[in-house]
């Protein structure tokens, strides 16, 4: 719950990242019916502490070497549509380069993967002593080397050995003067 609440922060409010409980998450969850069939990347589902809000649905969908296929996320708001009974509705397109997605993008929040490790790496000293840091710890590196591209030893080389220090440099600096997009792209 932490690194969700770290993520839904920036996305969704705080109110959003407050008492959240997860009763269910799953990858590449299969959908029917729905205008057809797809996968969603990640799919939550869970509710807030707060006995004044209802429950939420958290869709994420990623593209890494990919573009979106034909009326794909409209597929996947009528899985939404027909399935959150009630409970908020999330959406997350996680992409390389934090690009608007093709279709539904005034629903679907945007979000880089270089965005991601922030957001991650801001939660990650408090987490070295959980059950799963090692997991954390490897997915952020597997994701800075093998989806953004940077390289994963600083050597005089590489063709920007610097890249990793003006990446955290420039999300710093565009995130406290709060824009969450802007130094991704």
């Amino acid at each position: 719950t932490t690194l969700l609440a770290a993520l839904m922060r920036p996305l969704f409010g705080e109110s959003c990242s407050k008492g959240i409980r997860v009763l269910r998450a799953a990858s590449e969850y299969p959908i029917e019916g729905c205008g057809g069939g797809g996968r969603l990347d990640v799919v939550m589902e869970g509710t807030w502490d707060n006995a004044v809000r209802g429950g939420w649905v958290l869709v994420i969908e990623a593209k890494v070497d990919a573009s979106e296929g034909e009326d794909q996320l409209q597929r996947y708001e009528a899985w939404l549509r027909s399935n959150a009974h009630g409970r908020e509705p999330l959406r997350v397109f996680l992409t390389t380069d934090g690009r608007l997605p093709e279709s539904g993008a005034d629903k679907w929040q945007c979000l880089s993967f270089l965005e991601l490790v922030r957001i991650f790496r801001a939660a990650y000293s408090g987490l070295r002593c959980t059950p799963g840091f090692h997991f954390l710890k490897f997915y952020l590196a597997g994701v800075l080397h093998d989806v953004c591209r940077l390289p994963r030893n600083v050597e005089s080389e590489n063709a920007d050995p610097y890249a990793v220090a003006s990446y955290l440099g420039a999300i710093s600096d565009s995130h406290s003067k709060g824009t969450i997009h802007d130094a991704a792209r």
